[in-house]
């Protein structure tokens, strides 16, 4: 799969810190089918109790993928929108990008729509690594995320750190969190960044 080649539009992930910090999807063929258009009210959450249903069949990217439509009339289907508060599309790639049909269909319904960021196994070691490494590196893809979760129509991400740190790691791992919650904010009034 060339991502910068045309072909029958698809959703994919990003699968390398290198990929995000080059912006190598906004330079995608696929990019600009992504864009959801239905966009979200800025609004917070209810204050009740609240629902979060993660999204993770298989790896994610199944019939799903085609952003113009398949022949798989289940691909999108959950029945009650209407108990949702938040959405979010999970696969086990670094960062997973919500297709724009999900994001269509939370949105049509009111429900947030979260995009995840995960690093685990034995190469998110090195994947944490690099990314904790500065202070200028966790602000750097904080950015890179929130470049996407805005271009794409999003609002959010979940946050999913499955890996042993070093302690020295922990202060920029908090600064990663901390800043990417604020540009988000500032970007996207009513975004959320959850930590899992």
């Amino acid at each position: 799969f060339d991502p910068t080649n045309p072909a029958v539009p698809v959703s994919y992930p990003i699968k390398t810190l290198e990929e995000l910090e080059a912006r190598a999807y906004f330079k995608s063929f696929h990019f600009p089918f992504n864009q959801a258009t239905l966009r979200l009210p800025s609004v917070g959450l209810p204050s009740r109790p609240r629902i979060l249903v993660c999204h993770d069949m298989a790896g994610g990217y199944k019939d799903d993928r085609f952003v113009q439509g398949g022949t798989n009339a289940d691909a999108y289907a959950i029945w009650h929108w209407h108990l949702i508060d938040v959405f979010v599309y999970f696969s086990h790639s670094l960062v997973t990008l919500p297709p724009p049909c999900w994001t269509n269909a939370a949105h049509s319904h009111g429900v947030k729509v979260l995009g995840t960021f995960i690093v685990e196994w034995d190469e998110g070691k090195a994947v944490a690594s690099e990314l904790l490494s500065t202070n200028e590196s966790v602000r750097m893809y904080a950015d890179r995320l929130t470049e996407l979760a805005v271009s794409l129509c999003f609002d959010g991400w979940l946050i999913n750190m499955e890996v042993k740190l070093e302690h020295d790691q922990i202060p920029n791992l908090k600064e990663f969190i901390s800043y990417l919650t604020r540009v988000m904010h500032s970007a996207l009034p009513g975004s959320l960044v959850l930590w899992y």
